[in-house]
């Protein structure tokens, strides 16, 4: 995938088979195109290709046949993708480069760091000591958690 480029996919794409019959000789697979521009809303030149994840054939209304289709289309970046329940237009990825992973490399850190608290920041100090290669101990001055959940409960 280019930077110009966006993965929206489609469940549930509708292409009714007599329609399909008047396009060209061709496997229907090869032209999707109108019916998803159709179905996305965006015009046919804004598709830079698409996957068939998965294919199927409604014959319920017969002689009215359907075929279904589940793709991974790729769009112009910008294209105003129409969405609803069965189209979703994908978010891109987090970047893998975390900048926790940047930190610079401590010399001399303790085998065995206490971290007192297992709060959100006790809980990532200790996950950072774990990167690190430590083996930190956690502990917690609260009550256990029966104890605890009877008195948010009288709390509130």
């Amino acid at each position: 995938m280019t930077t110009a480029e966006r993965f929206v996919t489609i469940d549930g794409l509708e292409v009714p088979l007599d329609l399909a019959a008047k396009g060209p000789v061709q496997s229907l697979d090869h032209h999707l195109e109108p019916w998803i521009a159709k179905k996305c809303g965006i015009p046919v030149g804004d598709i830079r290709g698409y996957t068939i994840d998965r294919r199927s054939l409604d014959a319920r209304k017969k002689p009215h046949l359907i075929y279904r289709y589940q793709v991974a289309v790729r769009v112009r970046d910008g294209s105003p993708v129409r969405e609803d329940d069965h189209v979703v237009v994908q978010c891109d990825p987090p970047p893998t480069d975390d900048g926790l992973w940047k930190l610079p490399v401590l010399a001399n850190l303790p085998r065995r760091p206490i971290v007192v608290g297992t709060g959100p920041a006790g809980l990532m100090a200790a996950y950072l000591f774990a990167a690190y290669g430590c083996e930190p101990i956690v502990i917690d001055r609260g009550r256990d958690a029966d104890t605890r959940t009877a008195d948010l409960a009288r709390f509130h």
